[in-house]
Formats: structure tokens, sequence, C-alpha cells
């Protein structure tokens, strides 16, 4: 999603019009959740998928002619219907896909503009979207965000009654949905602060995993204590690299709350030991350890030690990562943030 609003902006910014469509509706088994997104802007670019195959294509094409009518559309599709039949897709099911015309002005720009910074800054919001049908059967689309602060933003806001209504069950809304307000239907993206992964070690396993990370909508910081390995020349993007005086207090200035992932990568056992031993002292919501179970034993030991817990040492994950038969950095890294994946959807 991070990924997404940015394009987003910066077709924004460059006055260029887009469509952006999404899964609403999910029944049986098909290929996307509810509430992912496909952006199509007018020279043909494509970002983020809807499940691919031929309802993708279909998707495709329609919000192409969405972007020549300047108008929205709301598409249902029986997954076991023509698309099973062609055998493009076994899924079956049933979806509807909102395939909404986003024009380029200034109230776009600033809702998308504020979707971002609040995303940068970890503040949740929802954003709210309400139909209008036209004439030729299509619609028009509104948009708006409220922020977790109860501040509204966008091209256009519900009436007053409507909107302290909305406000009244958004706190409730943990996953996209469909809501009727006042006779008034309204799709709901309740958009959750990025999960941010701390991975401290930034050696050769380190770089691939954070890459992989922040692609897949972490926001990662890397640490070390060596300045020759934490730099923007390893860690591009928006990767962010810290170098530490030492590994002992390693945590104290970071802002780790119960969504934070913690991920240890060091080159050595007392780093290891000293990163784990502060880590089980926070909210993170995740706690992992790269290492062998005779490696993991050795560091629990000393753990049980300095007070822990049996209790708290179930907190760790080591060894680290999916049971995938990893061997390289890459494949090792594919293995930890599919893990890291996991545990986050169950968030």
């Amino acid at each position: 999603m991070i990924e997404l609003i940015k394009t987003i902006v910066q077709s924004l910014e460059n006055n260029k019009n887009i469509v952006v469509a999404t899964i609403v509706t999910r029944e049986g088994s098909s290929p996307r959740h509810s509430g992912a997104k496909l952006m199509v802007t007018a020279e043909g670019g494509l970002f983020g998928t809807v499940g691919g195959g031929l309802l993708e294509a279909d998707v495709i094409r329609s919000a192409r002619q969405m972007l020549t009518l300047e108008k929205t559309d709301l598409l249902k599709f029986d997954l076991a219907g023509r698309y099973l039949s062609t055998g493009a897709m076994i899924c079956g099911g049933y979806t509807e896909i909102l395939v909404q015309f986003i024009r380029a002005d200034a109230g776009h720009l600033e809702l998308f503009q504020t979707l971002q910074l609040l995303q940068q800054k970890r503040q949740s919001s929802h954003l709210i979207t309400w139909l209008k049908e036209t004439e030729d059967l299509k619609y028009h689309s509104y948009r708006c965000l409220l922020d977790q602060d109860g501040n509204i933003s966008g091209e256009k806001r519900p009436g007053e009654s409507t909107l302290e209504a909305l406000k009244d069950v958004l706190k409730d809304v943990k996953r996209p949905k469909w809501l009727t307000i006042h006779n008034q239907k309204f799709w709901i993206e309740p958009l959750q602060c990025p999960k941010t992964l701390f991975l401290f070690g930034a050696g050769h396993v380190s770089q691939p995993t954070a890459e992989l990370a922040d692609k897949t909508g972490f926001q990662v910081t890397v640490l070390d204590d060596r300045t020759e390995f934490a730099n923007k020349e390893h860690f591009a993007g928006s990767i962010e690299t810290v170098v530490l005086p030492e590994y002992k207090g390693c945590v104290q200035n970071l802002e780790v709350d119960e969504d934070s992932f913690i991920v240890c990568i060091t080159r050595g056992h007392l780093h290891d030991l000293a990163v784990v031993s502060q880590a089980l002292k926070t909210n993170a919501c995740y706690i992992g350890m790269i290492g062998s179970r005779k490696k993991r034993d050795i560091i629990f030991a000393q753990l049980l030690e300095e007070g822990f817990t049996q209790k708290d040492l179930k907190r760790v994950h080591c060894p680290i990562g999916l049971g995938i038969g990893a061997e390289t950095p890459e494949e090792i890294s594919v293995s930890v943030v599919a893990e890291l994946i996991k545990v986050r959807s169950r968030s």
C-alpha cells in the first residue's frame, strides 16, 4: 500500500488522471482479498494486481474505458462461470470490483498527500468512498480521508449528521467493508500504519532481507555498529540505516510498540544476546533471531541466567523463518520475510 500511495501521488502531481480498481466483495474462493488494488494510468501503466489472468484483463479493459468516460463502475464477476469454463481461472467464487476514476485535481492530490504523510508518521486512518449513480448507469465516486484524530480531508465530505454517524462506527471497522449510513452506501478502508521492522545486523543476509521486507510493505530500519555496512550504499531507497555506538542499549531510543518487528541477524552470539535481551523488554509483536538450534539453546540458557522466564523465551522465533530449505542469503531472506508476513497477517 505504501508504494501504491506513492505512485498515486506522483501521477496526480504530474497532472495525470488515473483509475484505481479495488476488490470490494469477495465470496467463496477468489484470487485476492478485499481491498486488493490495481492502478491504471492513461499511458497504459499498471501498478498492483487484483488477481491476474482473464479477470484482471477484463478489469484493465474497463479501467481504460472509465478513464475515457471519467466515470466509476462497480463490476461483478462470477468466477465459476465464464472464467472457469475457459480454464483461465479455477478459483470459483464471486467478486465485485470497484473501478474508480480519480481526477488529477487539488482535492485528490491533497487527500493522497495527506494519506502518504499519515503512513510516514505511522498513523492510522480510514479512506471513505461513496457513489452517485449517473444517467448512463455508471457512477461518480467521492472520497474523503478521516484520520485517527477525527480530522477530515478530501474533495468532498458527507453531511455532518452522516459524518458523525460514520465516526461512531469506524472505530470498530478493522477490515475493508461496505457500510450503509442514512440510506447511503459507503466503502470503508481502514488503513493501518505500516509495521516497522528493526533489523539488527547489516551483513550479507540483512541486505536482501531488508530489500524484500521493504517491497512487501514493512517500514525498515537496519542497525549495525559498523559504518561500512550500515549505509545507503548497501541499503537504498526508503530503508533507513542507523550506526550504533554498540549493541548494548541499542533498543533504548527506538519507538518499539506492538506493531514492531525485531529481527536479529548480527555477526556474533554476544551481539545477538544483547539485542534479544533488550527486545524481550519491549512490546514488539515479533522477535526473531537467526541461528541453529544449538546457538538458540546457548543463548536461551544465558537469558534464563539473566532472569528471563520460559514464557519470555517463547516469544523468540529461532531458528528464524519458514522451513523452505533455504541456504543462500537470498533464499534465507525469502524464508524470514515470509514468516514476518505470516505474523503480520494475523494482527
